[in-house]
């Protein structure tokens, strides 16, 4: 999907390689993500709890059709309507996950999950109704969301930095399989236990699941370091404020801290843009043939125009104090915020702002 926004805004893309070329990377991947988790116990944990998760949901989906049919007697679009609230309680729980940004301890809120995904589903088996049946999946929604966004969070802490990407690839893989297999289960569950008991063991599987894996889970979130500074300097700045919890907290842990003096060039007009960065201390000016543009305090961000518009350096950008400044590489800003509907709108936005600002030959050189 990101693809076309790289290609269009510069970024480095390969040609497309055949089948056989890209055949041996993937599996390398795959085995090298194998490795780390079989290697680290509660990257272990983490991975087979999101992949019970996976096979709970994917069961899920086929016994909302069944119980719409056989048990509520909704009719042929009762399922849809049913899986619509589940869908609903999803975008609703994003309300809370952005609270998981530089938060510390993230079990409770996988525990709270857990429990009000086993309570709805097991009610929903004990006692269903029509209108039951829709809040009490609104309710699993938000469940299953918390549990995902914190289940991966955690995720993303425990595994080693240059291995993430590895990982999250073999979560991937295994959502695929989970889905899969989870409606595969729900035929043998229904004529084995009755769809009843199949909607109460599969709120159950979930808080078992985390009860059996807690000890090692406990550890992850009393060891986990959080880069709270980086991530609050990151969400001052406008158009990465939207970003969700877990990718605002791997851009954070991606920063890279410079200490600039008085008159410290940052960033030289008509250079290649290589870096987005962050001011944490200090103050840095921005100018263009000498003329000034702007000043950036704490929080202010600068240097996106060239990574967005595959353009040089707008302007010069100097410290006019002792300054600390993150900076962020070319490669996951740009597919962060070109990844993001919301981020890359915001960023667009402040990238024609500070275009229409500059001296008419300014804009008419990057036209």
């Amino acid at each position: 999907m990101l693809v076309a926004p790289l290609d269009r805004l510069g970024g480095r893309v390969e040609p497309e390689a055949t089948d056989a070329e890209q055949s041996p990377g993937v599996f390398t991947d795959l085995v090298d993500g194998i490795r780390v988790v079989a290697g680290l116990r509660s990257v272990r944990m983490l991975v087979l709890l999101l992949g019970i998760q996976f096979l709970a949901l994917g069961a899920l989906d086929l016994l909302t059709v069944v119980v719409a049919l056989s048990v509520l007697d909704l009719g042929q679009g009762g399922s849809g309507f049913l899986n619509a609230a589940f869908g609903l309680g999803a975008v609703l729980a994003t309300l809370l996950t952005a609270r998981f940004v530089g938060s510390r301890r993230l079990i409770p809120w996988l525990i709270a999950a857990a429990l009000a995904w086993g309570g709805a589903l097991f009610v929903l088996g004990v006692r269903p109704s029509k209108v039951g049946a829709v809040v009490l999946l609104i309710a699993a929604g938000v469940s299953y969301m918390l549990f995902q966004v914190a289940g991966r969070t955690l995720l993303q802490r425990a595994a080693p930095a240059d291995a993430v990407s590895r990982v999250f690839g073999l979560v991937e893989g295994i959502y695929m399989f989970g889905l899969a297999a989870g409606a595969l289960l729900v035929p043998l569950l229904v004529s084995v236990l009755g769809v009843k008991a199949a909607v109460i063991g599969t709120g159950a599987v979930l808080p078992i699941s985390l009860l059996l894996c807690g000890r090692a889970l406990l550890g992850v979130d009393a060891d986990a370091t959080v880069p709270v500074v980086e991530i609050a300097l990151l969400r001052s700045v406008p158009f990465l404020e939207p970003l969700p919890a877990p990718e605002l907290e791997v851009l954070a842990r991606s920063l890279v801290e410079i200490d600039a003096e008085l008159g410290d060039v940052l960033v030289a007009e008509g250079d290649v843009g290589d870096r987005f960065y962050v001011v944490a201390e200090g103050e840095v000016e921005a100018s263009r043939g000498g003329a000034l543009l702007d000043r950036f305090g704490r929080g202010d961000g600068f240097g996106e125009i060239a990574l967005l518009q595959d353009v040089p350096r707008t302007a010069t950008c100097t410290a006019v104090s002792r300054t600390t400044l993150y900076a962020l590489g070319r490669e996951p800003f740009v597919l962060a915020v070109c990844g993001h509907r919301r981020s890359l709108e915001a960023a667009s936005r402040i990238v024609d702002e500070r275009l229409a600002s500059m001296p008419a030959a300014a804009s008419a050189a990057e036209g």
